[in-house]
């Protein structure tokens, strides 16, 4: 209990506002009565107000444990790791805890304006990151940091290693983590691994999203803190008979960087257009590898490079799932990548490269089809397979769906952080306090 600096009770509901509660903590206003220890007192306090009696009466069902928890990340921009958090913070606040979001630079996107800011630096290594981070968490008397993406799990492990923050929950969600350091030559690549050792042993507990960057963490790094596997979330959407285009419409939704190789895709879905008249692509996704998807395109015969539509970002491309017949995903590492969660809770069979990370999310042959990274050929045979046998894009689809209401689902996501961060902070027990507050104040 030490660690908790700043745990509070919060009123979910009271039905009267003539009395209030305050933490144990806190020194009680001069009104106050110490009575959680009194029974006598109790009794009396609960004999002079309605207010009082009804505190006594439904304590239990009214007042819960919440904490302050500050999801820090390098920008707003990253739309797959952002939109997990705002997934995680939605259930977080119905457990009874408050969350912050806190980015080093770029904009304060809406969806977290109301609790989110930026602290507007030049960089995610800004040095001075370190002090106005340290400013937030006094303001808003932050009990966890959660760190998420490198820059900021580098500031979080600056925080916890020199005692500003008392809690540092650390995510580790893409296989890029672990070899960017061998990117840059041998001596500043051992460097950089060095840097991401200490990293990853700055902070209370690690979290990682697929069982295979738990066990290479575990292979290639010496880390002495605790690690968890906790999958990403997706909500299932209903069904409400969904129908697919009368084209069928192939999709290749990615940000287009080199680890995600759209190339591939488009070589593939352009081998199966020679053979599919009626099939179309839908390319959405910005990035450095866009020009290059945009010359491959050029290159293709006019009959296949006009059935190619490359949209560039696309800020709803999750509404627009429901529309394509089927998602094509060619990466060659990923932790558990938001576009095959999306068309999954959507009931769009996927066809996905295989990947250490992917293989938590797609079972070959029940929620999904899987192709040998790089492999072309065989994604155009997987594609044509697809288009050929109605029943099994059916199967797949209500199979994928089973398969995250299961394993994926964001009220299970939260309570195993909800239940974390409370292990960390060293409190023990339900989320409800089963005992009466400490103070009433009249």
């Amino acid at each position: 209990m030490a660690a908790i600096k700043f745990l509070r009770w919060k009123c979910v509901e009271l039905g009267s506002g003539d009395f209030r509660i305050e933490s144990g903590d806190s020194k009680p206003k001069p009104t106050g009565l110490k009575i959680n220890q009194n029974p006598e007192l109790w009794a009396l306090a609960s004999t002079t107000t309605r207010a009082a009696a009804q505190a006594k009466t439904q304590a239990e069902k009214f007042w819960e444990l919440m904490a302050r928890i500050l999801f820090l990340v390098p920008t707003f921009d990253a739309s797959g790791p952002l939109q997990q958090l705002l997934l995680l913070r939605g259930e977080l606040e119905r457990l009874g805890n408050e969350v912050w979001f806190l980015a080093l630079y770029g904009e304060v996107c809406e969806a977290v304006s109301e609790k989110g800011e930026s602290l507007n630096l030049r960089n995610s290594f800004d040095p001075r990151a370190f002090s106005r981070i340290r400013t937030f968490l006094r303001q808003k008397q932050i009990d966890m940091l959660h760190s998420r993406l490198i820059g900021a799990n580098f500031w979080g492990a600056a925080l916890y290693s020199t005692g500003i923050v008392a809690a540092h929950v650390l995510n580790v969600t893409n296989s890029l983590h672990l070899s960017f350091g061998f990117q840059h030559g041998r001596l500043k690549g051992f460097l950089l691994q060095s840097v991401f050792r200490r990293i990853l042993n700055g902070c209370s507990v690690i979290c990682v999203n697929s069982s295979y960057l738990e066990r290479e963490l575990r292979t290639e790094f010496t880390v002495s803190r605790p690690m968890h596997v906790i999958f990403n979330s997706m909500p299932v959407v209903e069904d409400h008979g969904r129908e697919e285009a009368l084209d069928f419409t192939v999709a290749i939704v990615s940000r287009l960087v080199a680890n995600k190789r759209p190339q591939d895709a488009i070589q593939a879905v352009a081998l199966a257009m020679r053979e599919i008249e009626n099939m179309k692509a839908v390319v959405l996704g910005d990035g450095p590898e866009l020009a290059d998807c945009r010359d491959l395109v050029a290159t293709l015969p006019a009959s296949v490079a006009s059935r190619f539509y490359l949209a560039g970002l696309v800020k709803d491309a999750k509404g627009m799932m429901r529309a394509f017949s089927l998602l094509v995903s060619s990466s060659e590492s990923e932790g558990q990548p938001n576009a095959i969660l999306e068309a999954m809770s959507h009931g769009v069979p996927v066809i996905s490269s295989r990947y250490p990370g992917v293989e938590d999310i797609i079972l070959d042959g029940t929620t999904g089809l899987l192709f040998d990274i790089g492999d072309s050929h065989a994604c155009a045979i997987q594609i044509r397979r697809l288009f050929e046998d109605g029943d099994l894009r059916v199967a797949l689809a209500k199979n994928s769906r089973e398969h995250l209401r299961r394993s994926f689902s964001p009220i299970s996501n939260a309570r195993r952080y909800d239940d974390l961060y409370r292990k960390v902070l060293g409190v023990k027990g339900d989320i409800t306090k089963k005992e009466p507050p400490t103070f009433v104040c009249f």
